[in-house]
C-alpha cells in the first residue's frame, strides 16, 4: 500500500504538487505595484517615445499619423516591449515553478529574495498594466478587445487576490499557476512587431 502510494506521487507533475501558499510577501502591495508600473509606462510613453525617439527614428511617417494611428502605433511599441520583457523575465521563475522542483517562495538566486513568486506577483502586474494602458490610451478597440481585455485584468487579479485568503481558496496557488500558463499561451509576442511594420510600410510618402 504505501508503495504504491510513494509510486503515485512519484508521478504526479510537480505542479500538482505545489504547496497552497500566498505567492509573495508583496502580494498585500499590489495596488501599489500596478501603480508605479502605470506611472513608468506613462513616463515611457510621454518622454521616451513620444518625446524623442518616434520622431528620430520614425520621422514624417509619425508625422503624417493621424490622432488615432498614432495612439495605435504607440501602443504596438508599448505591448510588445512589455510583452518582450515579461518573456525574458519570466523564463526562469515560470520554468522553473512549472516543471523544475521551485514552489513561489523558492529564492531567484543565492539570496532569500527576491523569490520565485516576488518576480511572477510583479510581471503579473505589468500584463494587468499592459491591458490597462491599451483600454484607456486607445482611441478605438472592438467590443471584442474589450471583452479579452477586461477578461484578462480581472481573472489575473483575482488569481493574484485568492491567496489571500489560504483558509478559504484551497486551490490558491494552483489557480495562479494556471492564469501564467494561460497568460503565456494566449499572448502573441510577435503580433505587436508585424502591426508597426504594417504601420509602417502601408503609409504614403514613408520617410525616415
Amino acid at each position: 500500500m504505501n508503495a504504491n502510494t510513494t509510486t503515485h506521487h512519484r508521478t504526479e507533475p510537480h505542479i500538482a504538487l505545489l504547496p497552497n501558499e500566498i505567492i509573495s510577501i508583496l502580494t498585500p502591495y499590489s495596488g501599489l505595484i500596478i501603480t508605479i508600473w502605470m506611472v513608468i509606462l506613462f513616463l515611457i510613453r510621454h518622454y521616451l517615445l513620444e518625446g524623442y525617439l518616434f520622431r528620430h527614428m520614425y520621422g514624417h511617417i509619425y508625422d503624417q499619423m493621424d490622432d488615432g494611428l498614432k495612439r495605435g502605433f504607440m501602443n504596438h511599441h508599448i505591448a510588445g516591449g512589455i510583452k518582450i520583457l515579461l518573456l525574458v523575465a519570466g523564463a526562469k521563475p515560470w520554468l522553473a515553478v512549472l516543471f523544475g522542483k521551485a514552489n513561489l517562495h523558492t529564492p531567484l538566486g543565492h539570496q532569500p529574495h527576491p523569490t520565485m513568486g516576488d518576480i511572477l506577483l510583479v510581471l503579473t502586474q505589468l500584463f494587468v498594466a499592459m491591458y490597462l494602458f491599451e483600454l484607456f490610451y486607445r482611441k478605438t478597440l472592438s467590443p471584442v478587445a474589450v471583452l479579452h481585455h477586461v477578461g484578462a485584468v480581472i481573472i489575473a487579479q483575482t488569481a493574484v487576490v485568492l491567496s489571500l485568503d489560504l483558509s478559504h481558496e484551497a486551490d490558491a496557488t494552483i489557480e495562479f499557476v494556471l492564469c501564467l500558463v494561460w497568460g503565456t499561451f494566449l499572448s502573441s509576442h510577435l503580433k505587436y512587431i508585424v502591426l508597426v511594420v504594417i504601420l509602417i510600410l502601408t503609409l504614403p510618402n514613408r520617410r525616415l
